[in-house]
Parts: C-alpha cells; structure tokens; sequence
C-alpha cells in the first residue's frame, strides 16, 4: 500500500473499532516500520509487531493488536 492509502486504510478502521487497543499497521514497506494508533513509531528487523513478540504498545502501553489489510484490495 501507498503511504496515503495506508493512512486511509488506518483511519477506517479506528473509526469502527473501539480504542481500548492499540491498532498497530505497516506504515513503511521497505523499512518495516509500523504505526500504531497512538501515534507510535517502531522499526522491525522482520515479520509483525505480535511476531516479534510484542504485546503492548510501548508508547501508551494498550494492548497490541496488528492490523494487516488484504493484500488483494
């Protein structure tokens, strides 16, 4: 996904889901950077938030939850 229709894609779903989590999605590709929806950044060597064992935000110390929109849309 692009950078703008990553933003998009994050905002939809913050719209309808509740914020007692913290949403987490692929905000760089290339770099495997995420963002949560807090506002957090991190970097990832490889793999996902949850992969790599990660399971609160360390910005606002919610729940993490990984967002991975289908790749097909």
């Amino acid at each position: 996904l692009a950078s703008g229709e990553a933003e998009a894609v994050r905002r939809a779903i913050l719209a309808v889901v509740p914020n007692d989590v913290c949403h987490w999605s692929l905000e760089d590709d290339d770099r495997n950077a995420w963002k949560g929806s807090c506002g957090a950044l991190w970097g990832l060597t490889d793999s996902t938030p949850e992969d790599n064992g990660m399971a609160y935000c360390p910005k606002c110390g919610r729940p993490l939850v990984t967002v991975i929109p289908d790749e097909e849309e």
